[in-house]
């Protein structure tokens, strides 16, 4: 759907004769392909007018018909735009004005727009282990990171970008480095909050004991959401606050087959925040679509339980381990304000949710989404979480930043009312 966007400049001079006109200064300068912005020059006295545009900043040219006051411009590449101004024998040009074009197919079939700038949105990405580890992936690791940027500079208002765990493949010190380098491009823009999966565990990242660099170099202590963590100086498990629509929402990270100690202090702050909606990002929860993992019942069943884990390693498993079913009955049921869940981990049913009633008869999303083992570490593959203007619904949409497209089935966008 095509919007306009209006922009007021100034001319700067070149010769010796002032010519003021109005200035705007936009916080936003990234735009749509296929989006129309108008370009303006308030107090414009008198004379022929030229409008110009370059994608180099260097080499101008005239764009044919625009020769009003008002430049009315469909965006198709990035560039900047200027007006020349002839008054007899003197000539001005304005200041240039720069627009960066996000390539956004954000029309559906009917040609209504996928997104609203009414909303506000959490965007999920999930296990970026093989996009950190792989020589050569991490372009796509990237392209989703400077794609979320745009796209909140394009108008969309990202509250937090979230992810799933297994940061790292082998729990490596290069690895954390560069993990952490590519999430910077979003400090002081964007919160970001992450967690630990096993392989970001132990050595080599077997998950053969609990040690792991995460907080050395995913330091939460000076993120303005933050409000407390379990551990001192630790923040795989993290308490976050944020607002959506000006309301607040809470939001818990949990390790990676949370210790019983941990399900309890988190327990114990839910309990003392009632009545502010809440999300649990944990690594390893749901099995497979509309299963959670439960090692009571299904045991050897389900391959890569975190409970496996404290089978194989005694290290790992001090102070116990608990499981998808465990979290369920021990903190989202008992707890009503608690009504999403976010994992990743699984590998064959990359992606799935279950809905269960808690024990105030509310419903609780619980999703799944990992694309790991996708080509590339995962294809650019983001979930946007789509918080509507009605502080009532979500829409869950499927979205490749690297190669623009979605996925519109059922499994892949659906809404939810919380």
């Amino acid at each position: 759907m095509e919007k306009i966007k209006n922009f007021m400049i100034k001319t700067i001079l070149l010769l010796s004769v002032l010519f003021n006109l109005y200035h705007s200064t936009f916080a936003q300068n990234v735009e749509i392909i296929g989006d129309t912005c108008e370009f303006s020059m308030n107090g414009y006295q008198g004379g022929t007018i030229q409008w110009q545009f370059s994608n180099n900043n260097s080499n101008w040219i005239d764009i044919n018909g625009a020769n009003e006051q008002v430049l009315s411009y469909r965006i198709n590449e990035t560039g900047q735009f200027r007006a020349k101004v002839t008054d007899g024998k003197c000539l001005f040009y304005s200041e240039p004005s720069s627009i960066e074009a996000l390539n956004f197919d954000n029309t559906d079939e009917n040609g209504k727009p996928r997104v609203s700038k009414k909303s506000e949105f959490i965007i999920l990405i999930p296990d970026i282990q093989n996009y950190i580890s792989n020589a050569g992936n991490d372009i796509y690791f990237e392209k989703i990171i400077d794609w979320i940027l745009k796209f909140n500079n394009a108008g969309f208002k990202v509250k937090a970008v979230l992810q799933v765990g297994d940061v790292t493949n082998f729990n490596s010190r290069p690895e954390w480095e560069k993990a952490q380098k590519i999430f910077s491009k979003l400090d002081n823009k964007i919160d970001y909050i992450t967690t630990t999966g096993n392989h970001d565990y132990g050595d080599n990242g077997t998950c053969n004991n609990r040690n792991t660099y995460f907080s050395e170099y995913f330091n939460f202590s000076n993120n303005p959401t933050r409000v407390s963590t379990f551990e001192r100086n630790k923040f795989e498990n993290t308490y976050f606050k944020i607002n959506i629509h000006d309301k607040p929402f809470q939001i818990f990270t949990l390790e990676f087959g949370p210790r019983d100690k941990v399900m309890s202090w988190a327990d114990s702050i839910s309990k003392a925040n009632p009545n502010v909606p809440g999300m649990l990002m944990t690594h390893a929860y749901l099995f497979k679509n509309k299963q959670r993992f439960n090692y009571q019942d299904k045991s050897l069943q389900q391959k890569n339980s975190p409970k496996d884990y404290k089978a194989l390693f005694p290290n790992f498993g001090v102070g116990n381990v608990n499981d998808g079913e465990d979290i369920w009955n021990k903190f989202l049921f008992p707890n009503p304000d608690l009504r999403f869940l976010f994992c990743g981990h699984q590998t064959g049913d990359y992606i799935g949710n279950v809905i269960s009633k808690n024990k105030s008869d509310k419903d609780v999303l619980q999703l799944l989404f990992n694309t790991q083992a996708f080509p590339n570490g995962g294809d650019g593959w983001v979930q946007i979480m789509e918080f509507f203007d009605d502080k009532k619904t979500v829409g869950i949409k499927t979205y490749s930043a690297f190669y623009n497209t979605w996925k519109t089935d059922s499994v892949h966008q659906y809404e939810f009312r919380y």
